[in-house]
């Protein structure tokens, strides 16, 4: 047995390198299963040398069995238990055919044995992601066991994972040898993704030797700003970008700034007109755009002298903040002033279009127009001139202005004087003791006019009636002077019209020759030794009073407004038509007629002693009145506007401040003369003088 023994480990050592082919019909001894060992001891034969010999099927096993062990077809033994198999070995029984035995390395591999365990070799292991080497030892038990990994696909985790040469590759910028993914951005598990940010997101970005998280924009939006809390604030819209308050193309500037010449209040006339050196006025801004054939103008917000003339074709936009950043015509006024009037242009902003068709823009600015200083000049903010719908004034305020006043008118004429009225009659001595047959003295006549059908006459005077001193007594033997009641036929007449003519004068009251004298003091009566020559007066004034002027015409109404309220429009200027004539004057109203005078009642005691004295006398009667006529008058009149600049401007999009004002028309000619004073009431007739 122990030359059995030896025989088997010099065939083991001979055939562990063995190779060898495969042998149809015989089973992969790794599914076979261990045959327990019954404490059978094996009896060697030629067999046991050709162990582990590679084969190609049996005849090469010298008697024994080619079966695969491992990847590789050798030769084996058939068993009935493991202590059949020599040192080493095992007796296997078959998966597939149970009543198969047949020995094989306990390492499942001929070429690692308990004769060379704990040797070393090369070894690799491969995958779909490539292969890795590493080093095998050989375990008696186990076989050949290789500490290469299996490869893997490349993760960040500072390892090769798929054993090409490379740690992280993929992950790691090769130029600057960086951790450069948004994943991964500076090291493994640095993910910007995680970054929050508006309209965009984080991204990994390389600066110099540094990688970090930085914001990127979505496409279609634009950081314009710089502003970390608002992100992407700009989308874009378009590629084209009219200056209407919204930086369509995130450019940085609401409008073309290729495509524009810029004017800011700190600029110059002698800069270029870019948005880094504008210019100082807006006129030298349109005439830079003419000259380099650009079509928009903006202008910064300030304030700007005028006047401005329009270029046809030119787009001129006001609102920009100073530094043309944004367009806000609200908060950024841009402001266009005029000082006076000018012959031309006439207005603080001026257009006047021959071209059809070419668009021309006006927009955004606040228009205040001129106060005019010269007599008769209108005020324009605007003067639009022959143009039609290619004109657009958009977004903007129109401050009107002041026009200057007009002219003075013609002074009006004066009225016509009133009529005069007639003087009253004289007194007239009755030559009577008493009165017979109530007689009277009869008034003058009032002075008669009529005034564009109006009748302004005088009012009568009044009449003079028979004297009765002492009403209260019809006795002469002692008078006492008493209340007189004159008649209504004494008072004058009110002058015409009624409502305007002057009042008619009161009469004078009746005295009294008495030849009896009453003591008012000691209310006695005598006869004095002047008997007769006592004349005894009324307690009220004997004067007849004078009728009242009538009321002065009114004067003539001034000249109305302009009787053409559009005026007219010549070479393009707006003309005012003249002021309508002024009316007449009012007609003055006819004076009131004078009272008629007091009489004189003579006593008959008197007037039997001494008919010298004479008899009752009549008082003198009133005169009439007067009446008269006004005369006409011319005014002017003056306004700022054109009709045709007023159209185009009242587009809904424009906003009007009239805090100007047209230039008062001028003076009217001196009010027209009052109608004449109503002529006065003619004098009483005098009284009845006596001698004594």
């Amino acid at each position: 047995m122990v030359r059995a023994g030896r025989i088997v480990l010099a065939c083991v050592i001979a055939v562990v390198s063995c190779r060898g082919g495969g042998v149809p019909g015989h089973l992969d001894p790794l599914a076979d299963t261990e045959v327990p060992d019954p404490g059978e001891v094996p009896s060697g034969g030629t067999a046991e040398g050709f162990l582990c010999r590679e084969c190609a099927g049996d005849a090469d096993c010298g008697g024994g069995v080619c079966a695969r062990i491992g990847a590789v077809l050798s030769c084996t033994l058939a068993c009935a238990s493991s202590s059949g198999c020599p040192m080493g070995f095992k007796c296997v029984r078959s998966a597939a055919d149970p009543t198969f035995r047949r020995c094989l390395p306990m390492s499942g591999s001929c070429s690692c044995t308990f004769l060379n365990e704990g040797e070393t070799k090369d070894c690799e292991q491969s995958s779909l992601h490539g292969t890795c080497r590493g080093e095998a030892i050989c375990d008696a038990k186990k076989g050949w066991v290789c500490d290469a990994p299996e490869p893997a696909a490349e993760q960040c985790d500072h390892e090769d994972n798929d054993c090409d040469g490379t740690t992280d590759d993929g992950f790691v910028d090769p130029a600057s040898g960086l951790y450069a993914t948004d994943e991964h951005c500076g090291g493994c598990g640095n993910d910007c993704g995680l970054l929050v940010v508006p309209n965009g997101h984080g991204e990994c970005r390389v600066t110099g030797k540094v990688a970090s998280c930085a914001a990127a924009c979505n496409p279609g939006f634009v950081d314009v700003n710089g502003l970390p809390g608002d992100g992407c604030e700009c989308e874009v819209l378009g590629q084209k970008d009219p200056p209407n308050g919204v930086d369509e193309d995130c450019d940085g500037i609401d409008g073309e700034p290729d495509n524009a010449v810029f004017v800011a209040p700190h600029g110059s006339d002698a800069n270029p007109g870019t948005a880094a050196l504008p210019v100082r006025t807006v006129q030298k801004g349109i005439a830079v755009a003419v000259v380099k054939g650009l079509g928009h103008v903006y202008v910064a917000e300030g304030v700007y002298e005028g006047p401005v003339t329009l270029a046809e074709g030119k787009e001129v936009y006001g609102g920009f903040a100073k530094d043309f950043s944004v367009r806000d015509p609200g908060g950024h006024e841009s402001l266009v002033r005029l000082s006076d009037c000018p012959d031309t242009p006439p207005g603080t902003v001026n257009v006047a279009c021959s071209a059809p068709g070419a668009s021309t823009v006006f927009s955004g600015f606040t228009v205040e127009g001129p106060t005019c200083s010269q007599a008769g000049r209108t005020s324009y903010a605007v003067h639009v001139r022959n143009c039609g719908s290619a004109l657009a004034l958009a977004d903007n305020v129109i401050r009107a202005g002041r026009g200057a006043a007009g002219s003075p008118g013609s002074a009006g004429s004066k009225g016509t004087d009133g009529v005069p009225g007639k003087n009253g009659a004289p007194a007239v001595d009755l030559l009577l003791p008493y009165c017979f047959q109530s007689p009277t003295n009869a008034g003058g006549k009032g002075g008669e006019s009529t005034c564009e059908g109006v009748a302004v006459h005088g009012g009568a005077g009044g009449t003079a009636v028979c004297p009765d001193y002492d009403e209260q007594f019809q006795t002469d033997d002692c008078p006492v002077p008493g209340t007189q009641n004159p008649t209504a036929k004494e008072w004058g007449q009110d002058g015409q019209p009624a409502s305007s003519g002057g009042p008619g004068g009161p009469p004078g009251l009746d005295s009294l020759i008495s030849a009896v004298f009453h003591d008012p003091f000691e209310d006695t009566c005598s006869t004095p030794t002047w008997a007769c020559s006592v004349c005894e007066l009324a307690d009220y004034d004997v004067n007849a009073g004078r009728g009242g002027d009538g009321a002065p015409g009114t004067p003539g109404a001034g000249g109305g407004g302009c009787g053409n309220p559009m005026g007219t429009v010549k070479a393009g200027l707006w003309t005012g038509s003249a002021g309508l004539p002024g009316g007449a004057g009012g007609a003055g109203a006819g004076g009131g007629g004078g009272g008629a005078a007091g009489g004189v009642e003579t006593s008959k005691a008197c007037s039997d002693l001494f008919p010298a004295l004479g008899h009752h006398d009549l008082g003198g009667s009133g005169g009439g009145g007067g009446g008269g006529c006004g005369g006409p008058s011319v005014g002017i009149f003056a306004h700022n506007g054109d009709a045709a600049a007023l159209a185009a401007l009242t587009e809904p999009a424009n906003a009007f401040e009239l805090a100007g004002a047209g230039g008062p028309g001028g003076p009217g000619g001196a009010s027209p003369a009052p109608g004449a004073s109503a002529g006065q009431g003619g004098s009483a007739g005098p009284h009845l003088k006596t001698s004594f």
